[in-house]
């Protein structure tokens, strides 16, 4: 008798803790009708507890576009997966907030969904605090951008001798400042460019562009870095169309991100391979080196910003961990997917070009 008194007192115990707690946290039917929640629910959408029940997550959310919805029933419900998203949604007073929620299905001894419990969290002043980020980074990037471009054209005055010949050393000495110089410049663009990504300041303009001559042209820019590490880029294309709606300073952002990559971590002595292919109704684009293997512990991690693996820091001290990123918000915004595989014998990146251009996103709900 004490036992199931002792276990009846402890779960009491636990209900008190999760309704008193500030995460926010509901538990549902199959149907999604709420049959628990907490203040942490209060808190967040200005619903009292005895509002909800018996509703459904709608009464503050509704505000995402319809294939969102979508992808989330068919991941708890016919997956019975975990779903991690963010979404948009409305509080009792009408403003819309930010947040990120976690939904997992609870199975039964059947295997089928008994209920399931979701967790919410305010996203809002995180938000807030990554937009202050990015504008200050997006100033002092602009500000260092005038005069490291003004220090490069110096330097480049210097080494054509256009003020006086110079001697082996102080040429040895430009060329270093120069090529430090180069490498500032390439960090403030990456910066520059992850800011108006995540701002929304970078939008697809699209154009016919011939993706053939846009590529040879990219591949002419690192030739000399595939001689001085003893590397060949050999480009393959086959069944392409003369020219594909695009955006051009996207498309030349991700492949040079791409091909500089393969030819950074490539192995010397290697062939660096560029292609594209028609698939359907894609163009799809490859970058293949033979190098470093990227450890499936780094894999999940890799087109996040500012990661970089191991392996990647030994042979490149100097990266930002911001080229992947911005490759896979580009190919976003071309509409394409961007992905990987990689083994001992090669690492493979590749990218997807929707023939007819991304399509229009569905309206968000207001």
């Amino acid at each position: 008798m004490s036992g199931n008194i002792k276990r009846s007192s402890d779960l009491e115990k636990i209900n008190a803790a999760l309704i008193e707690s500030p995460i926010p946290m509901i538990i549902t039917d199959p149907e999604a009708k709420i049959l628990f929640t907490n203040k942490g629910i209060e808190t967040m959408t200005g619903y009292a507890i005895e509002e909800v029940l018996g509703k459904t997550p709608s009464i503050w959310g509704g505000q995402m576009s319809r294939d969102f919805y979508a992808d989330l029933w068919d991941t708890i419900k016919s997956k019975k997966e975990i779903f991690i998203g963010e979404l948009t949604n409305k509080n009792k007073a009408g403003q819309l907030f930010p947040a990120q929620v976690e939904i997992a299905p609870i199975l039964n001894k059947e295997g089928e969904v008994d209920f399931y419990v979701g967790t919410y969290q305010d996203i809002g002043k995180i938000k807030e605090v990554g937009r202050a980020q990015n504008e200050f980074v997006a100033l002092v990037s602009h500000q260092l951008r005038t005069p490291l471009t003004a220090v490069k054209w110096l330097i480049e005055i210097l080494l054509q001798e256009k003020y006086g010949v110079l001697t082996d050393k102080q040429e040895e000495a430009m060329i270093n400042i120069y090529n430090s110089n180069e490498r500032l410049i390439t960090l403030v663009n990456d910066l520059l460019n992850a800011s108006r990504i995540e701002s929304g300041g970078i939008m697809a303009s699209l154009s016919p562009i011939d993706l053939i001559e846009e590529t040879k042209e990219i591949i002419k820019i690192y030739k000399p870095l595939a001689y001085s590490n003893k590397q060949k880029i050999i480009f393959n294309y086959r069944e392409i169309p003369k020219l594909i709606n695009a955006d051009k300073i996207l498309y030349s952002q991700i492949v040079q991100n791409l091909l500089s990559n393969a030819l950074i971590y490539g192995e010397k002595n290697s062939d660096i391979i560029i292609s594209l292919e028609k698939d359907r109704e894609y163009i799809t684009v490859r970058v293949v080196n033979s190098g470093y293997p990227i450890s499936l512990m780094e894999q999940k991690s890799l087109f996040t910003k500012f990661f970089r693996g191991e392996e990647a820091k030994k042979v490149n001290t100097r990266g930002s961990g911001l080229g992947l990123y911005i490759v896979k918000e580009a190919v976003g915004k071309l509409g394409g997917k961007v992905d990987f595989s990689s083994t001992k014998e090669k690492t493979e990146f590749y990218f997807t070009i929707p023939l007819k251009g991304p399509e229009a996103k569905p309206a968000i709900k207001k």
